[in-house]
């Protein structure tokens, strides 16, 4: 975890990520530290599919969001979600719904 060291323990409540590369290690990477982050209240990232050549197996993808959402539990202090052309569809969605009951607080949903 790159960011791990960085936002453990920490009483990070605003996280915005804009116009970001993200393909399954990153959004992994990303999304993983999120789970050490329980006061978060205002999450946004939005999704930018640079020109990153022939490697196009590793762009974000509805299973890789739905792999990366649940980590999303731990931050039963958000108001605010905005996921933007994050390429999600059923499974993430699906994911999506699962964690709700924990965010109690959520006043703002964006897709």
């Amino acid at each position: 975890d790159k960011l791990g060291p960085v936002v453990t323990n920490n009483d990070i409540t605003n996280f915005f990520s804009d116009g970001s590369y993200l393909g399954d290690s990153e959004a992994n990477a990303l999304f993983n530290t999120f789970s050490d982050m329980k006061s978060l209240e205002d999450l946004k990232i939005s999704y930018d599919n640079y020109d990153v050549g022939d490697d196009s197996d590793n762009d974000l993808d509805d299973d890789i969001m739905a792999r990366c959402i649940p980590s999303l539990a731990a931050c039963t202090c958000m108001q605010r979600l905005i996921l933007k052309d994050m390429r999600m569809s059923s499974k993430s969605s699906a994911a999506l719904s699962a964690i709700f009951p924990h965010m109690a607080g959520l006043q703002e949903l964006d897709l």
